[in-house]
């Protein structure tokens, strides 16, 4: 654990401390909140986080996040009630589900300030349409009142960071009304979730321990900044492989938590047909004798990708980008006549039909290996660098000015045989296969996690 993480930790425990009498019908707001989301973007505060710390935590950060956590109810022995699947960051085909878990089995919750109106088979709930009117003030006001006591604080004193809080106490009170309401009013046996370290999935998983409903979290993509998945508040845990187990069991998690399944999606990667690349090939207007390279634009950073194209662009190769971005912002690459911004086709399609993948430190980046195609991996330039691809072999994982000479030479010269020796090895270690579909491990685990007999591995 670098200083960073240190500092983080210790002043994210003290957040909970400090607040932890702000309350909304029992359940302390802080526990709800997005502690990372109050500073990502506050320069002072991220690099105060980088002095130094010699501090031994005296419990592992899991335990310390449990002891503030609600007492966990009995669970309940209802098994006719429907599994809700809460539709943020989730990725799941539900048509797909449909074929393995009849669809009177499981209800989809979303949130959204429209009514949902659909033509879909399934049984859609709204969040939004449980809340109910509540008065905020008196919770800001307790807030400001603690806060009047943090002015020789080093984070909390910060008046940005003051703002941020206050701006979310309202917001988490409306979740927790919302998500309470649901619960109470519509009965389920199981709820699985996408992420819990968004205020909305968070209340949600808390408030389901409160009622002693099971709560099951699927990873939603590669972990790249810890931040955003820990600590563990979902009963158990879907992970991609060992190396999320390790990080788990790391802070502190109890290792049958933490069952390695994949991903549902990652089933699909698979599936593709030649009919279905020429069909590509004509809606792009690429020449089909040519190999064709796959770009995965970065929402914000560019400026790489860029440079990469640029160079690239002089070889007879198709270059196809498919955007992580509004494409609008890629408007600059329409000057190669050899470059192709891919606009609704899907992610899979476009990996089976590339010669190879070039991308930032992504999820795609693990598919595109799943999918068995020579993946090249460009470094960002960030503050704080994920290790997620550290043991990939360093002629794929490189700072752009070297990815291209190394991308052009395996095209050159179909030096695939490094690269399958290079991908086996990270699949060994990120990607758990089985004989089982990962849909099925999923459901498996739902029911042996609803029904407390065993719990899967």
């Amino acid at each position: 654990m670098n200083d960073f993480e240190k500092n983080y930790w210790s002043i994210y425990f003290d957040f909970l401390e400090q607040f932890k009498t702000v309350e909304y019908k029992g359940l302390p707001i802080a526990l709800c909140i997005n502690f990372y989301k109050l500073i990502r973007k506050n320069k002072k505060i991220t690099h105060s986080l980088n002095q130094p710390n010699n501090q031994k935590f005296s419990l592992p950060i899991q335990q310390q996040f449990e002891s503030y956590l609600p007492k966990q109810k009995k669970r309940s022995k209802d098994q006719s009630s429907p599994i809700a699947f809460h539709d943020q960051l989730l990725r799941l085909s539900f048509n797909r589900l449909s074929q393995s878990l009849p669809q009177k089995e499981f209800i989809i919750l979303r949130n959204t300030q429209h009514k949902i109106v659909s033509s879909s088979p399934f049984s859609i709930y709204n969040l939004n349409d449980y809340t109910n009117s509540v008065d905020t003030k008196p919770f800001t006001k307790l807030t400001k009142h603690i806060l009047t006591k943090q002015r020789k604080h080093p984070i909390f004193s910060n008046e940005d960071f003051q703002k941020a809080l206050l701006k979310e106490i309202s917001i988490v009170i409306t979740t927790i009304e919302c998500s309470l309401n649901f619960i109470e009013n519509v009965h389920i046996r199981c709820l699985v979730l996408g992420c819990t370290n968004h205020v909305e999935g968070r209340t949600l998983a808390i408030l389901a321990r409160e009622k002693g409903i099971p709560t099951v979290c699927l990873q939603h993509g590669i972990l790249a900044l810890p931040f955003g998945f820990l600590p563990k508040v979902a009963d158990q845990l879907a992970v991609y492989g060992s190396y999320e187990k390790h990080l788990y069991t790391e802070i502190g998690v109890d290792p049958t938590d933490i069952n390695m399944i994949g991903h549902p999606r990652f089933d699909e990667i698979h599936k593709g047909s030649q009919k279905g690349k020429r069909k590509l090939i004509k809606k792009l207007g690429m020449d089909s004798k040519k190999k064709t390279i796959l770009f995965i634009s970065h929402h914000e950073e560019l400026k790489d990708m860029h440079s990469m194209i640029d160079k690239l662009s002089s070889f007879p190769y198709n270059i196809i980008i498919k955007p992580r971005t509004h494409v609008r912002k890629l408007t600059n690459f329409k000057k190669y006549s050899n470059v192709y911004i891919s606009k609704g086709i899907p992610l899979y399609d476009l990996i089976h039909y590339a010669d190879v993948v070039v991308s930032y430190e992504s999820t795609v980046a693990l598919e595109s290996m799943i999918a068995k195609k020579p993946v090249f991996i460009w470094k960002l330039r960030s503050r704080y660098p994920t290790n997620y691809f550290s043991d990939i072999n360093p002629y794929f994982y490189c700072e752009p000015s070297v990815l291209v000479k190394n991308l052009v030479n395996l095209l050159k010269d179909d030096r695939h045989n490094l690269s399958k020796r290079t991908r086996k090895q990270f699949l060994t270690n990120h990607y758990q296969s089985s004989n089982q579909s990962s849909l099925q491990q999923l459901i498996d685990l739902i029911e042996n996690t609803n029904t407390k007999l065993i719990k899967h591995k």
